[in-house]
């Protein structure tokens, strides 16, 4: 009997794990569709000469509830890739989704102004 409750609770665990493991996947894959197409939003839109550059955010759907996005998005940087407070034709994008005040997923692109 002790060696079958012992299997048991190691069988519990596992699907314990199993499930755990399965809702953090799902969190990440939800975050990371919602920051590349936000990457890609952000590409199709005008470059920003604003300091700091401001840009639209997608509509997130219905069924993505408590995700978002941190602020700011974008810098100003130059060629060496370091920020500054003006206006250099090159930004540096910042990605981080939020659920439930967490950060779940970052992403990191650049925009140029051509």
């Amino acid at each position: 009997m002790l060696l079958l409750g012992i299997v048991g609770i190691v069988f519990l665990i596992g699907i314990n794990v199993s499930a755990k493991s399965t809702i953090v996947g799902s969190e990440q894959t939800r975050a990371e569709s919602l920051a590349r197409s936000q990457m890609e939003y952000i590409q199709s839109q005008p470059y920003s000469t604003d300091n700091p550059p401001a840009y639209a955010a997608i509509d997130i759907p219905d069924d993505y509830a408590g995700y978002s996005f941190a602020t700011p998005m974008a810098v100003h940087i130059d060629e060496d890739g370091n920020t500054t407070g003006s206006e250099t034709g090159l930004q540096k994008i910042t990605l981080n989704v939020v659920r439930n005040g967490k950060t779940v997923y970052s992403i990191e692109g650049y925009k140029a102004n051509r």
